[in-house]
């Protein structure tokens, strides 16, 4: 691809590394509530069951500052709204990268963009575990945003470019992690489902913006067609690159993916006690 790196791609790395960060801060205010949302959905849940005539709750406004010392944190239900994301990532990511090497970078990006606005408006309006927990699935099954934004860096970059690209992606989601849960508590004082309405904002931001400035990085003549679905599951991919040279470079990513989960899941839950 040595051919369309030079000055030109800076302006799309520059689009790619705006993408990031607001794709990551969208996800990153709802992390500070979760465990707030998620129990207030489940306390109203059972209210309404228990007590139909009396409910005089608006399901469209729970003030996080009432119920702070009302809700009963579940936390076995807040890491399984986030396994249920990362599992289809696991399954789907790599079907989604060969979507993107037969249709097109930014086709996928615009559709994962588009199933992410959605399904952010699906948490910001649930009334119940059930479609929360369906949401983070959807999203888990279609949201390969960011590892289709460093395919795409990876199509216009070689060599010391192209590690100086991947950086810059890395820093727009840390600076996104930093922004993003202080947002989202500040928002959750007001609305508890703020964040989530503003994370589909910023998704649709995002898919107005590829749309008409991010070009397409991978040109028809130079896509796969081949398809080889049972060489696309991850468990499979995994062991058929295992080599000594990229057990290592596995390892360290799993170890790194686990920690940081466990902080995600555990982050709102310390900040509470």
């Amino acid at each position: 691809m040595a051919e369309i790196v030079g000055k030109s791609n800076k302006k799309q790395i520059l689009i790619l590394f705006l993408f990031v960060l607001v794709d990551v801060l969208g996800f990153s205010l709802i992390l500070p509530i979760l465990p707030y949302y998620v129990a207030a959905i489940d306390q109203q849940f059972h209210q309404s069951n228990n007590n139909n005539n009396n409910n005089d709750n608006n399901n469209n406004n729970i003030n996080l500052i009432e119920n702070n010392e009302k809700i009963h944190i579940q936390s076995s239900l807040v890491g399984l709204v986030l396994a249920a994301n990362a599992s289809m990532q696991l399954i789907f990511s790599p079907i989604i990268g060969f979507l993107s090497d037969r249709y097109g970078r930014k086709t996928l990006l615009l559709f994962c963009l588009a199933s992410t606005f959605i399904c952010f408006l699906m948490f910001g309006a649930a009334n119940s575990l059930r479609t929360i927990i369906l949401s983070r699935l959807l999203d888990g099954i279609f949201g390969g945003n960011f590892a289709l934004a460093q395919t795409y860096i990876a199509d216009i970059t070689i060599g010391a470019e192209r590690s100086k690209a991947l950086g810059a992606l890395g820093a727009a989601f840390g600076l996104a992690f930093i922004i993003g849960p202080a947002s989202g508590g500040i928002l959750a004082t007001y609305n508890v489902r703020a964040p989530a309405f503003l994370a589909a904002f910023l998704s649709l931001l995002n898919f107005i913006g590829v749309y008409f400035l991010l070009p397409e990085s991978l040109p028809k003549e130079k896509r796969n067609n081949q398809v080889n679905w049972h060489k696309r599951f991850a468990p499979l991919i995994i062991f058929d690159s295992c080599t000594r040279e990229i057990i290592p470079l596995f390892s360290e990513r799993f170890l790194f993916a686990f920690v940081f989960s466990a902080f995600e899941s555990c982050f709102s839950l310390i900040n509470k006690e």
